[in-house]
C-alpha cells in the first residue's frame, strides 16, 4: 500500500521508524504488513480475496486524504505551517493504515484458522478448507474408496 510521505516533512510517525525484525511491535507497520503476509502463508489463496479487499479499500482512502491534504498545503502562503499540514497528514494516513492492517490480521487469524474458513457463529458459517478438485483427480482420491487390493496372505 502506498502511502505519502512528503520531502518537507519535519519527522515521521513510530509506525515508520522500527527498524527490528528481530523484535517483534504491534507499534509497528512493517511488522503488521510482515504478520498478515506470514499468516497468508498458510492458505494464500483462500486469503487473497480478503487482503485484495482490504489493500483496495485503504489505497483508495489514502489517494482520496492525499489529494485533499496536498491541496490545503498549497494554500498555505507560510512554508512551515504547509510543512506542518503535510507531515501531519501523513502521519495520519501511517497510524491509521497501521492500525487498519492490525485489525486485518486479526480477521484473517479468526476467519482462517485451525484449517477452518469461519465466517461466524451460526450453522453451517465454519467449513473445512478442503483440497482443490485437480489436486484430488492428481493423486487418485476421485476413485476413493480404493479396489480391491492384492490378496493378504496369512500363516
Amino acid at each position: 500500500v502506498w502511502v505519502p510521505v512528503y520531502a518537507s516533512q519535519t519527522k515521521v510517525p513510530a509506525e515508520f521508524l522500527w527498524g527490528k525484525q528481530s523484535e517483534f511491535s504491534r507499534v509497528s507497520t512493517w511488522w503488521a504488513f510482515n504478520f498478515v503476509n506470514n499468516w497468508m502463508q498458510l492458505g494464500y489463496n483462500k486469503m487473497l480475496g480478503d487482503v485484495q479487499d482490504a489493500r483496495a479499500k485503504a489505497q483508495a482512502e489514502i489517494f482520496s486524504v492525499h489529494e485533499k491534504i496536498v491541496a490545503v498545503a498549497k494554500r498555505v502562503p507560510v512554508k512551515s505551517l504547509a510543512s506542518y499540514i503535510l507531515t501531519r497528514g501523513s502521519s495520519k494516513i501511517i497510524t491509521e493504515l497501521t492500525d487498519s492492517w492490525w485489525s486485518l490480521s486479526e480477521k484473517l487469524i479468526a476467519k482462517f484458522s485451525n484449517g477452518l474458513i469461519t465466517t461466524g457463529e451460526e450453522p453451517g458459517m465454519r467449513v473445512g478448507q478442503g483440497y482443490p478438485n485437480w489436486w484430488l483427480k492428481a493423486v487418485g482420491y476421485t476413485a476413493w474408496p480404493p479396489g480391491p487390493g492384492p490378496a493378504v496372505v496369512t500363516a
